[in-house]
């Protein structure tokens, strides 16, 4: 349940960034740039990342804090929104905020991330060759994250969203195991 309601935060906060670039303030650009730069300053530096999650320092401790850091290197309206973040503590939400309104930019951009796992690296003709045809069979732009599993054996498994698809020579010995079985 608390992932459930960290996420409708971090959706409710990304729909106000989302709201910024359609009143023409900022673009879908700038504000990915401003996120992933405070995002590298907070993992490059715990020590500001837990200063700024405790609860014991004090709101206006942690909003100062802010223009400090920030205030030079980011626009006025992402620092606004980082104080906004401070004074509602919900601070702690930050990253699940980029993931979310990343997530809301690719449905805007029409684009569909696709986890392939394989046994081996895939050559850029092979993932050039899959992403085409997921991006026909799909409909949208694809962009395919890699990663290898050397106990699937050979094939592929594909995640889209939710959706798995198992064409992994493990997963068909199993399914040939259960056959037999039966």
């Amino acid at each position: 349940m608390a992932d459930t309601k960290t996420e409708l935060i971090a959706q409710q906060y990304s729909q106000a960034l989302i709201d910024l670039v359609q009143e023409g303030k900022l673009s879908y650009e700038q504000i990915s740039s401003e996120l992933e730069k405070i995002k590298g300053v907070l993992d490059t530096s715990k020590d500001l990342d837990e200063f700024l999650l405790n609860p014991i320092v004090s709101i206006e401790d942690k909003k100062d804090v802010i223009i400090k850091v920030f205030n030079e290197d980011i626009n006025p309206l992402i620092s606004n929104f980082l104080k906004v973040l401070i004074d509602k503590n919900r601070f702690d939400t930050f990253r699940q905020i980029i993931t979310e309104y990343n997530l809301e930019l690719d449905k805007i951009n029409n684009i569909s991330r696709v986890q392939v796992v394989s046994a081996v690296t895939m050559n850029d003709d092979s993932k050039g060759r899959l992403t085409e045809t997921l991006s026909r069979k799909l409909g949208k732009q694809v962009i395919i994250e890699t990663e290898i599993d050397e106990n699937i054996i050979a094939g592929l498994l594909i995640k889209i969203g939710d959706n798995i698809i198992d064409m992994s020579l493990r997963h068909k010995l199993e399914e040939l195991g259960k056959a037999i079985a039966k």
